[in-house]
């Protein structure tokens, strides 16, 4: 588990630490995560300091934010309530469409893969195609005319 603290400095410009960086024991449930990172949270000193926390969306994750909500709404360390307390995390959404778009293309890849191992293989098919790309830009050219 990463700890990092975005936060703004006294010349109001972003900053961004780790805090810590340590190893959670299975199981890796909601609660015990939540019980980890509010004793960092409290070693921090930074308990009653928690505006967002940012996760990608694994359900253990959705258990230990709804913990550490009511933990910190009890003891009034939840800045603006839980309006934006949770947000999932971009790159991971972007790593997940970028990976089902992959899936579907996934074949052609491989046969696109082939093409160009089979074109590279010799130096006249090398040369065909050239001559062929060039007789399509012929044909292009020629029905925008």
């Amino acid at each position: 588990m990463v700890l990092t603290a975005h936060f703004v400095n006294r010349n109001w410009e972003l900053e961004k630490k780790n805090l810590s960086f340590i190893q959670c024991p299975p199981p890796h449930n909601g609660l015990n995560l939540a019980e980890k990172l509010i004793s960092l949270l409290k070693e921090w000193g930074i308990e009653k300091k928690v505006f967002t926390i940012t996760l990608d969306n694994a359900s253990n994750n959705d258990v230990m934010v709804n913990i550490l909500k009511k933990h910190l709404l009890a003891g009034l360390g939840l800045i603006a309530e839980e309006t934006y307390f949770h947000v999932i995390c971009g790159a991971h959404i972007l790593k997940l469409i970028v990976h089902d778009g992959l899936k579907v293309i996934d074949g052609s890849l491989d046969k696109i893969r082939l093409c160009v191992k089979y074109v590279r293989g010799s130096e006249a098919r090398k040369i065909k195609f050239v001559s062929c790309l060039e007789q399509l830009s012929n044909v292009t050219s020629n029905q925008v005319r």
